[in-house]
């Protein structure tokens, strides 16, 4: 299972050891990019942040809605290759959602 926007969830948000258990016995987590760059308010953001901290994260979606949300991406890829790096940044952008689509190895 793939577990979406934990950094909005009321519960996961604020329990990293929940989250932490999810993925040992095999959840992925996908964090929602507009969460990494502060655009869903400084809660969801300190959480995606936390948990990106934790190695707690495997992809970054954008939950997109069109036009009235639109996607993010670049901007949660350039803050990830700010504040962690660049290898991090590729992987969860890029190399785990491709192996998702993919049904490869994260």
């Amino acid at each position: 299972p793939i577990i979406a926007h934990p950094e909005r969830n009321a519960v996961l948000a604020h329990d990293l050891d929940l989250l932490r258990r999810f993925v040992e016995r095999g959840a992925l987590t996908q964090i929602t990019a507009a969460s990494v760059t502060g655009d869903f308010g400084r809660g969801p953001t300190r959480a995606a942040h936390d948990m990106l901290d934790a190695g707690l994260v495997h992809i970054i979606a954008s939950d997109a809605h069109g036009t009235r949300r639109p996607p993010a991406m670049a901007a949660a890829r350039d803050a990830i290759t700010r504040d962690w790096d660049a290898g991090m940044a590729e992987l969860l952008t890029e190399g785990n959602p491709g192996a998702v689509v993919a049904n490869g190895e994260i």
